[in-house]
């Protein structure tokens, strides 16, 4: 139950870091070039 609770938080956490890169990157028209893009 722990691991899934732990999974779940990095999961948000990703997710969240995964949207503000986006949205740092296409202000900058530079979209296609986010890291995270590629994992």
């Amino acid at each position: 139950m722990w691991g899934g609770a732990i999974f779940d938080s990095a999961a948000n956490i990703f997710k969240t870091l995964l949207f503000i890169c986006r949205q740092i990157f296409s202000l900058q028209n530079l979209s296609n070039l986010c890291p995270f893009d590629l994992l």
